[in-house]
């Protein structure tokens, strides 16, 4: 058998030095999609918001009992980002639409005056989503030649923000109940919601 020259040897040595390097680099395999990061959220996967979640939303109109009927409807934006597992699944400013669930007018005498609604949908990429939420009712009238006012967040206290407007003593300063434009109001989802 006749001994190989060191040039041949050098040559064969780099030859299998390259065969191992193209075998390692995964030619020809197929590398993960989004250089090897899932993201958590995609436009194929449906996203559950939960029940109880909370949205806040700024009105863009006043919403008064005095003019107020039920069934009116009314728009809003969110005012906070939604999310879920700390991903943002709306973004703040989303156009929300909601209803006008019942309103009365203040009478003279012992009559309070009141206005209750809730959301109906949300907007998102272009799609209109239905939903359901609790009410926020604010109210307010004279009695006994004294203003007054009240609100009820459908019965959970971490939303009953005041929405009536105050004078410097902490007195209503309007008669009329309702909601004033540019008014944030928080709701709390009663059903889940499923973004898709």
């Amino acid at each position: 058998m006749k001994l190989r020259s060191w040039r041949q040897v050098s040559v064969l040595a780099s030859l299998a030095v390259l065969a191992v390097a193209v075998g390692c680099s995964g030619v020809g395999a197929q590398g993960p999609e989004n250089g090897g990061q899932q993201l958590p959220f995609t436009e194929g996967k449906p996203v559950v918001v939960p029940a109880n979640t909370i949205l806040y939303v700024r009105l863009h109109q006043a919403i008064t009992a005095a003019r107020a009927q039920a069934g009116q409807s009314f728009t809003a934006v969110l005012d906070e980002p939604l999310l879920v597992d700390n991903q943002t699944i709306v973004p703040q400013g989303a156009e929300v639409t909601g209803r006008v669930v019942a309103a009365r007018e203040s009478g003279r005498l012992h009559t309070a005056g009141y206005v209750r609604i809730t959301l109906s949908s949300i907007t998102v990429n272009g799609k209109t989503i239905a939903m359901q939420t609790n009410s926020a009712m604010a109210g307010g009238g004279v009695f006994k030649n004294r203003d007054f006012a009240f609100l009820t967040g459908g019965g959970d206290r971490s939303l009953s923000n005041s929405f009536q407007a105050t004078d410097d003593k902490g007195a209503p300063a309007k008669k009329e109940a309702g909601f004033d434009a540019d008014q944030r109001i928080g709701f709390r989802l009663t059903q889940s919601l499923t973004i898709s």
